[in-house]
């Protein structure tokens, strides 16, 4: 029985010797050859118990909302308004909102979430100092949304931040007060009427629409000046920046809090509290570039709390009490986020001053006078007293500009290959299991550095970057299309293709979106593209192989409705629905939910534009050959079956059931669904198989048609072991795919090898994919 067992001995010791992570690539590519597969499932549980050991930071959630300190000023990312069920998860950076200049026919709120719904272009403002046309929309900062605009008849362009005080959190009476308020206290001016620069951008006019729940803020164009927090998009500032960031900060904290003031309105006060400090009310004005050895810059603050704090709809409504003290601890955190160069660790974990290892490289002497402006060492009396400590550093380290590295991971070593078990192999000396352990060492030999070597930090960290300029391709519109080139999915603003090119300069790449991933596939190898990025669920020819870098899936939905929850088709369907049900939808087989023992309503079936999803829809789900043929590209363009984009089709299937009683059902990449909650992703049903709902609560429980998904919003993510599995019915892999030739440039493993970098993974999971780990 031991000679039996002697080949899975010898693989299991063999695997054995990788860390987890390189361990579960070599099995998957010894997993190739037939004749290893017994031995493989024999060993497999061994392995790879249920219960891995790995890494206590791989166990860690990347893509779970992070909270920071409340001392670090406010959130960035996150919305305030959760009883608008927004789609895009944040009513204040939603566009999807179309109004028109037409004052008499413009839509004033979303028809979705009912929030007030953006300012139309060339629409106009009137105010005291003028009148001011809207051009057009730049973003959320803070609780406000900002608009590019143009005084007329000066022509002078301004940036015009809208405030909101919506139905739902202000009522009538909170409205009008708010609304004074806002026109007493926005701007302020020294009290015995001198006129000085203290590095404060002041409003030019605050404005109260007379109809509508709105307040304007009208501030000259300075105000698009990049933010601190923008700045810190691209990386961490040097000790000698981070001084004089803080050393400006202070001087104006200093006027702030010394001189008395008078307001808008007339009111006059001793002394001003920012409230409000944090890296998005920081601007960073002259400054000419962001290298790290510019020092011509000022720093500008903005965005007092006595005003913004007015439209804070989960505050207690009135104005804040407020400590002087409190500057100086959110000016300590930002001081402590700019010389990290980030607020969260690689894992999506707040970064912890108390913590040594987050600090870096930074100047001891500089850290510990940054602890005592966190009031985490003994603290400083006032901005004065903390100013003069911070010119008594020595200058030597002021003037140093010192680069700091991430620290490297710890990495598991290699375990050693046992002599004993060497020798009682070497006794055996069976040709077969001689001949055995040449080809597991020497196929280890063939399989690429990526899968060898566990994965290093960042993207930065990746050496040996081919030379020369490559193309590569992906399905246009396709997920990678999406991930590559949507906008403020992993910070505002930013694209995932930008922060890579940042990372690796030398990283020369073209991207050219293909028809179709077949198309994609046909192009590699042809040697059109260097490589591509597609969803990996059939068969690849032998001149190309392939490296996973995330997975996804596709959902399935019908429309959440929180006001008609008992009779939404969530609730009447138990909120799943068996594969061989969406076959008979999808081959309109069906006409009304009531076959189904649902709803009685007509069925109205959506799919998305994107033609990959459709592609991976009609290969994952509809088996047979009539109804492949039946539901293929040129049915959907022409029959019933309407083709929308994404969040257009979940707004139209919200809309069927709200408005015209008739229950939409859609389908579309998970990754595009998990976030937002106007529909319902069904749990999905093989025959055979318990239902598999693909979306989790941070406690690991299953939603159901009970949970409220806007009220959970940022607490549910898709179950990652369903996807790396394929228990869940609609999964896959999302991998690069490149040719099995040493004779062509290997800048897909080189690319692959960057995307499985911590970071890269951490990134990828921002976007909605499901990290590999």
């Amino acid at each position: 029985m031991a000679i039996k067992k002697l080949p899975q001995t010898i693989v299991k010791v063999y695997l054995q010797r990788y860390p987890i992570q390189v361990r579960l690539s070599q099995f998957n590519m010894l997993g190739r050859y037939s004749w290893l597969q017994p031995i493989l499932a024999d060993i497999h549980d061994e392995l790879f118990p249920k219960e891995a050991d790995t890494a206590e930071e791989t166990k860690k959630p990347i893509f779970e909302s992070v909270i920071l300190p409340k001392e670090a000023g406010v959130q960035f990312y996150n919305s305030p308004y959760k009883r608008y069920r927004c789609s895009d998860k944040d009513p204040l950076r939603c566009d999807r909102s179309c109004p028109t200049a037409d004052d008499e026919s413009r839509i004033k709120t979303c028809q979705l979430c009912g929030f007030p719904s953006l300012l139309p272009n060339n629409s106009e403002i009137k105010g005291e100092r003028g009148i001011y046309r809207i051009e057009k929309y730049l973003g959320r900062r803070g609780l406000g949304r900002l608009y590019a605009a143009t005084q007329l008849g000066v022509n002078e362009p301004v940036v015009i931040k809208e405030y909101l005080l919506p139905g739902r959190y202000f009522n009538e009476d909170e409205t009008r007060q708010h609304k004074q308020l806002f026109k007493n206290l926005a701007g302020i001016s020294l009290a015995d009427g001198r006129v000085q620069d203290f590095r404060f951008l002041q409003p030019l006019e605050a404005i109260a629409d007379a109809l509508e729940e709105r307040c304007y803020l009208v501030i000259d164009e300075r105000y698009d000046c990049p933010t601190l927090n923008r700045y810190l998009s691209l990386g961490a500032m040097s000790d000698c920046q981070v001084k004089k960031v803080v050393h400006q900060v202070l001087q104006t904290l200093e006027f702030l809090h010394g001189q008395k003031f008078r307001f808008k309105g007339g009111g006059v006060q001793n002394g001003l509290i920012h409230g409000n400090l944090n890296l998005d009310t920081l601007l960073l004005i002259n400054g000419e570039s962001f290298a790290q050895d510019n020092l011509d810059f000022f720093i500008y603050l903005s965005d007092l709390a006595v005003w913004e704090g007015l439209f804070n709809p989960i505050s207690d409504k009135s104005v804040p009490s407020l400590k002087k003290s409190e500057d100086l601890i959110s000016l300590g955190y930002i001081a402590f986020y700019l010389l990290a160069g980030r607020v969260v660790t690689e894992m999506g974990e707040p970064l912890d001053p108390r913590n040594e290892k987050h600090w870096g490289g930074a100047d001891p002497q500089l850290k510990a006078w940054i602890l005592r402006l966190m009031e985490l060492e003994l603290p400083f009396e006032n901005a004065f007293s903390a100013r003069q400590e911070l010119q008594r550093l020595p200058s030597s380290a002021s003037l140093a500009l010192v680069h700091r590295k991430e620290a490297e991971p710890e990495i598991e070593p290699v375990k050693k290959f046992p002599r004993v078990l060497i020798l009682l192999l070497s006794a055996v000396g069976l040709g077969m299991l001689g001949w055995l352990a040449w080809m597991l060492i020497n196929k280890s030999q063939l399989s690429t550095a990526t899968e060898n070597t566990p994965k290093v930090c960042c993207l930065k960290d990746v050496a040996a970057i081919p030379p020369g300029k490559f193309t590569y391709t992906s399905a246009r519109n396709g997920i990678w299309h999406y991930v590559l080139r949507q906008p403020d999915l992993i910070a505002k603003g930013q694209k995932l293709e930008q922060r890579l090119q940042a990372a690796q300069p030398k990283l020369d790449l073209s991207y050219q979106p293909a028809e179709s991933t077949a198309d994609a596939i046909a192009k590699v190898q042809s040697g059109q593209t260097a490589f591509a990025i597609v969803p990996l669920i059939q068969p690849l020819p032998r001149d190309l192989e392939a490296q996973t870098i995330a997975y996804d899936g596709l959902a399935v939905f019908v429309a959440f409705s929180y006001a008609q929850r008992e009779k939404g088709l969530p609730q009447k369907l138990n909120g799943q629905i068996t594969l061989e049900q969406l076959r008979q939808l999808y081959a309109k087989k069906v006409d009304s939910w009531v076959e189904f023992g649902a709803s009685e309503l007509p069925v109205n079936l959506y799919a998305p534009k994107d033609k990959e999803a459709v592609e991976l829809f009609q290969q994952l789900m509809l088996k047979k050959k009539e109804d492949t043929e039946n539901i293929n590209e040129k049915y959907f363009a022409i029959s019933k079956i309407e083709k929308l984009p994404e969040f257009e089709m979940m707004r139209t299937v919200i809309q069927d059931f709200e408005s015209r009683q008739t229950g939409g059902i859609g389908f579309s990449s998970l990754s595009k669904i998990v976030g937002q909650c106007s529909v319902y992703p069904l749990a999905l049903q093989a025959t055979g198989q318990p239902p598999e709902q693909v979306i989790v609560l941070n406690n690991n429980r299953d939603i159901d048609p009970s949970t409220d998904l806007c009220d959970k919003k940022g607490s549910y993510h898709p179950k990652a072991e369903l996807l790396k599995n394929g228990q869940y019915p609609l999964a896959y892999p999302i991998a690069i795919v490149y040719p099995r030739d040493n004779d062509r440039p290997r800048i897909g493993e080189k690319f692959a090898e960057i995307l499985k970098t911590r970071e890269g993974q951490r990134l990828l999971g921002q976007t909605g994919l499901t990290p590999l780990e």
